[in-house]
């Protein structure tokens, strides 16, 4: 009986001491839960332009971009992005993102260089539309093709 006991409290401390732990990790991530249904919606290809604000001259107004979201780990996202550099010199860009949600519409992305050789990293705050094919937003970053800051409109739009 008294082995029964010691038994039911050594489970009883386990339990507490696996739901503390889980519940640690899980206040530890910043981003909140996205319902799968979202989620679906954000996976895939998007494509739109981004418009730098107040660019240096030779920078063009609207440049193309693509992005491919997948999910990531435990309510994150990940992304890639690619744009052709107005530099013919440079080509294809291609930066990697990380990030999640706030509040089912805001999203988060911190980015850098997939060429871990060029300076080039940032974030962006995109806002998905309630019918889950567009997203609108901001980036800054430190840019690579003028080595300073940028700021820019990022406009995209779902295409599979």
């Amino acid at each position: 009986m008294i082995a029964d006991l010691g038994i039911k409290v050594a489970i009883g401390f386990a339990a507490i001491a696996v739901t503390a732990t889980v519940k640690a990790v899980w206040d530890r991530i910043p981003y909140q839960t996205i319902s799968k249904a979202r989620n679906r919606m954000l996976k895939g290809r998007w494509e739109g332009v981004s418009r730098p604000i107040d660019a240096p001259p030779g920078v063009p107004s609207e440049v193309p971009i693509t992005f491919e979201f997948t999910p990531g780990w435990w309510r994150t996202v990940r992304a890639e992005s690619c744009f052709t550099s107005h530099d013919a010199g440079r080509g294809k860009v291609i930066n990697d993102y990380r990030g999640g949600f706030y509040q089912q519409t805001y999203l988060t992305l911190l980015y850098r260089k997939r060429d871990r050789g060029v300076t080039g990293f940032g974030a962006a705050i995109l806002e998905l539309s309630a019918d889950g094919r567009r997203l609108e937003g901001r980036i800054l970053g430190y840019g690579s093709h003028i080595q300073g800051l940028f700021f820019a409109k990022l406009t995209l739009e779902k295409k599979s």
